[in-house]
């Protein structure tokens, strides 16, 4: 089974036991493109969060980024939909225009960070490469805020807004040549702030799912277009349905 994931949270390397996690869906979060070799630099607003955990006051040269991995890879964590945990990282980013470096050797650190369950905001991991980095860092552990929060700003499909999030398309099942020509699903995905996710799942047996999450509702969309599971908030209804409007089949 391959997993090829998009998601509209930022996605950046990880911290604990030295996983070492590339942008797919962003996503992104939780992709089928190359992966990204430059780190990019990125505005931090003044408050941010995911599902039930925020930080206000970011001090200027630290990275706050919402993640989603597999709750398998870690113990006593909420599991959300499909199987996932969301987490909220506090990181030193690395310099403006610095390539990613190669997977970490044993021991090795590639950058500080700290990375927070969102739902319960339980501390899993803590590495530092500098003391000073840690003296940056622990401030901002200290003011984390459990408790509900929404995000802000305009951001397709939580808000109204025109979307402007890159359009992907489900690989071809390639069996004769003329399989190349023929379409498959599309979808648009999600723009960064809007707390949902989009990725597809491929297996060897079965045509790919897509499927869409946030932090409390979920949605499968088969290869046809079809929406073969629903479970949604009722407060999260005309995110999804803004986002299904989107979906073109094959």
């Amino acid at each position: 089974m391959k997993r090829a994931f998009r998601s509209g949270l930022p996605i950046i390397a990880v911290v604990g036991v030295l996983i070492a996690l590339a942008v797919l869906l962003a996503v992104r979060p939780w992709s089928g493109g190359p992966p990204v070799e430059v780190e990019e630099a990125v505005a931090q607003p003044a408050e941010f969060g995911i599902c039930n955990v925020s930080v206000s006051d970011i001090p200027p040269g630290l990275e706050v980024s919402g993640l989603v991995l597999p709750a398998q890879i870690f113990g006593d964590v909420h599991e959300g939909p499909f199987g996932m945990a969301f987490f909220l990282q506090v990181s030193v980013p690395l310099p403006e225009g610095a390539k990613r470096p190669e997977p970490p050797g044993p021991g090795e650190i590639i950058r500080s960070n700290a990375l927070i369950d969102a739902q319960t905001g339980k501390v899993f991991g803590e590495n530092y490469k500098t003391a000073a980095d840690e003296a940056a860092i622990k401030p901002v552990l200290a003011r984390l805020r459990v408790g509900p929060w929404k995000p802000a700003g305009p951001a397709w499909p939580r808000t109204d807004t025109p979307p402007t999030g890159e359009i992907i398309e489900l690989p071809k099942t390639v069996t004769v040549a003329a399989d190349y020509l023929k379409p498959t699903l599309k979808y648009r995905e999600p723009e960064a702030g809007s707390a949902m996710s989009a990725g597809y799942m491929s297996f060897a047996t079965l045509p790919e799912v897509v499927q869409v999450y946030t932090c409390e509702s979920s949605v499968e969309i088969s290869s046809t277009g079809q929406v073969i599971s629903w479970e949604v908030t009722p407060e999260e209804e005309a995110m999804f349905q803004r986002f299904l409007d989107e979906v073109v089949a094959p």
